[in-house]
């Protein structure tokens, strides 16, 4: 009978405690959202760093694409190597 009564005040206090838990986390939560401009703001800027980062794998994909292409190709259907055009000053 005491083990019983013991087992279902330990089911009351960890009840408790996981309310009191989910309190803290919802007044947490609140309160890291209170402001959406803000949220939207650094959304935003997540968004362009993203953005960079697709930009930056497109133009490696193209240049890893590129010489695959080159190396694909027979000798004689290389094009001729340019020599970069100097300006005088």
């Amino acid at each position: 009978q005491l083990t019983k009564t013991a087992r279902v005040f330990r089911l009351k206090s960890l009840v408790m405690k996981l309310y009191r838990a989910l309190l803290v986390l919802e007044v947490i939560n609140r309160l890291l959202q209170r402001n959406p401009e803000k949220r939207i703001a650094r959304l935003e800027v997540v968004l362009a760093e993203k953005e960079q980062e697709i930009e930056g794998i497109k133009a490696e994909i193209a240049f890893l694409s590129e010489k695959i292409r080159l190396k694909s190709l027979p000798a004689a259907e290389l094009p001729a190597p340019q020599s970069p055009d100097r300006k005088a000053a």
